[in-house]
């Protein structure tokens, strides 16, 4: 389970870096950075990150009542 602990705070620290470039692409003018990202696209992978972060992070609470 603390697999899903250190995995889940490596999606929050995506997050964050894909919220980040978002911002910075969108100040930039908003053109896709690479592979044709645009800034919607940042937030829509950032958007998952804190989702699936989430998850893992549920995911543990019946295993600390055992």
């Amino acid at each position: 389970m603390k697999a899903l602990l250190v995995f889940a705070w490596l999606l929050v620290v995506a997050a964050a870096a894909g919220f980040v470039l978002a911002i910075v692409v969108k100040l930039m003018g908003g053109a896709p950075v690479a592979f044709g990202l645009y800034p919607r696209s940042l937030m829509s992978f950032t958007n998952t990150c804190l989702l699936f972060a989430i998850v893992f992070l549920l995911i543990r609470i019946p295993a600390k009542k055992k």
